[in-house]
């Protein structure tokens, strides 16, 4: 029980010490609302996408179980490259006009 639990911890450490970071970084920023204002909103804008993403990837994998997994991998990273370089064309043309 003892060796288990301690490889648990050590499979944490690295996830310690982003929390461990932030708070730092969140406790330097106290005195500067404005600052300590963005870094409130960053950690929990990239906390809700982060989940929602994760969320929304098992979905649609496990709805699509008789898809074989290659397909859908292509897809799923397909959909954000194509989105990506629609988005950069459009930025493109945008200066040109």
């Amino acid at each position: 029980m003892q060796a288990s639990m301690k490889k648990q911890l050590q499979a944490e450490i690295p996830f310690l010490l982003v929390i461990s970071l932030l708070s730092v970084v969140s406790a330097l920023t106290y005195d500067a609302p404005e600052i300590a204002m963005w870094v409130g909103f960053c950690i929990a804008g990239y906390s809700a996408i982060a989940n929602d993403s994760i969320q929304t990837l098992g979905t649609f994998l496990s709805s699509n179980n008789k898809v074989p997994w290659w397909l859908l991998w292509i897809f799923v990273g397909g959909y954000p490259r194509c989105y990506l370089r629609l988005w950069l064309d459009a930025k493109w043309w945008r200066h040109r006009l």
